[in-house]
């Protein structure tokens, strides 16, 4: 079975995967049914560290999909961090 998606490679260690919100990818923008962004650690299960979705599929609603999943995972590593040195 084929997926298609988009893979950023970010930071060390981590990637994101960008797909359609109801789906894999779609060849025409015109069937696409907004977006779906998760953050995965590249040596992580198949679990996201975050994973949001828009109905919006124009690229502006990507850009702050993708802005909105990157602060979360940041958020989350703070959170770990503050409650490590406890």
């Amino acid at each position: 079975m084929r997926c298609t998606v988009l893979q950023v490679r970010c930071e060390a260690g981590r990637h994101l995967l960008i797909t359609d919100a109801q789906d894999s990818l779609v060849w025409s923008r015109d069937a696409q049914q907004g977006w779906a962004v998760g953050a995965y650690r590249d040596d992580a299960a198949e679990e996201p560290e975050s994973f949001h979705t828009t109905n919006d599929s124009t690229t502006p609603a990507l850009l702050t999909l993708v802005r909105h999943t990157l602060r979360s995972v940041r958020q989350r590593r703070a959170q770990r961090a503050r409650g490590a040195g406890t």
